[in-house]
């Protein structure tokens, strides 16, 4: 083997040890919602009522609890609806700034959610199979 491919072996391994230290971590705000199906596209501005947030605690190297909470309202005239769900899922870093997260919870082994670090914001888009759509969380990463 050549020096040049040793070294790019460990710049990756080290590289990527990076990667997986930089996601985020704490309680994050919603600052985004987009649900798509079809045609149809709801975000948070169709909402009468939109709060989301996020917990993410890191409980192993690339394994990380999601503590996602919301309450969103259609119109004045329809159910409040909220949701609390923990998830664990592994990190998998594609480029510094994205990736895609597994979910450990087989009943969701065929969602598909990738996200991307940019612009201070952590943004998950997801493929939800069991409902046939996308839908989109943006968070603040700014305290």
């Amino acid at each position: 083997m050549s020096i040049r491919y040793i070294v790019s072996i460990i710049v990756l391994v080290l590289t990527s040890q990076v990667w997986a230290a930089d996601f985020p971590t704490g309680s994050l705000k919603g600052v985004g919602f987009i649900l798509e199906k079809d045609k149809l596209r709801i975000t948070e501005k169709d909402l009468h009522v939109f709060s989301l947030s996020v917990t993410i605690v890191k409980l192993s190297d690339g394994s990380y609890e999601f503590t996602t909470a919301a309450t969103m309202q259609k119109s004045p005239s329809t159910p409040l609806k909220t949701d609390r769900r923990v998830d664990i899922y592994k990190v998998v870093w594609e480029t510094p700034v994205a990736g895609k997260l597994i979910n450990n919870n087989v009943a969701y082994r065929e969602d598909k959610t990738n996200f991307t670090i940019a612009n201070k914001e952590l943004v998950l888009k997801s493929w939800i199979e069991r409902n046939q759509l996308w839908e989109t969380h943006t968070y603040s990463l700014v305290k």
